[in-house]
């Protein structure tokens, strides 16, 4: 995070810490919480439709969060 920060990559105004920890988060939140997952969102999150799904939303999502160019 701080190397993209200082190549431009990411912008610079985010704390790395957070940033880390909000990543983390997004990816290992539904795993641990996955009867909630399931209730909230019908599907347990080790099925492997949830899984793709999440790969894609999460890989979208991060991009916007960060800045990156598509």
């Amino acid at each position: 995070m701080r190397t993209g920060q200082r190549k431009g990559v990411f912008d610079r105004e985010l704390d790395p810490t957070h940033v880390v920890l909000t990543l983390v988060g997004a990816h290992f939140l539904p795993f641990a919480i996955e009867d909630l997952v399931e209730r909230f969102a019908g599907v347990r999150p080790a099925h492997a439709a949830f899984i793709g799904a999440r790969t894609v939303a999460i890989r979208e999502q991060v991009r916007r969060m960060l800045g990156v160019p598509r």
